[in-house]
């Protein structure tokens, strides 16, 4: 892997209830004294569509991982394509990668 590949095979897995954010939220912070800021965690309810929930449904199943760790991954990767956009940089998905590429994904 080299010096800017980004790993998100060991993104941390906690069960979520369907797909993409909406309003309710509770802090499990208070119910885990002393741990750390990052070890806390914040638990999510979400409300999807039929449609975005057999999406999930889809890509968990065709990577073999929950639907909680397929909503985590794709967040993440969201945000690797984000990064690169505010940098001036594109994300490529591709067999063959354009020369200069210096970026990879790792554990999808």
């Amino acid at each position: 892997m080299n010096a800017h590949a980004r790993d998100i095979s060991e993104t941390p897995v906690e069960p979520v209830t369907d797909a993409l954010p909406t309003a309710r939220t509770r802090s499990e912070a208070g119910r885990q004294p002393g741990m750390p800021d990052e070890a806390r965690k914040v638990r999510l309810s979400l409300d999807v569509t039929p449609e975005l929930n057999r999406l999930i449904e889809r890509i968990a199943g065709a990577t073999g991982a929950t639907k909680s760790e397929a909503i985590r991954k794709a967040i993440v990767l969201m945000d690797v394509a984000v990064e690169a956009r505010e940098q001036g940089d594109r994300l490529f998905v591709g067999k063959v990668p354009p020369p200069g590429s210096s970026r990879e994904i790792v554990g999808l």
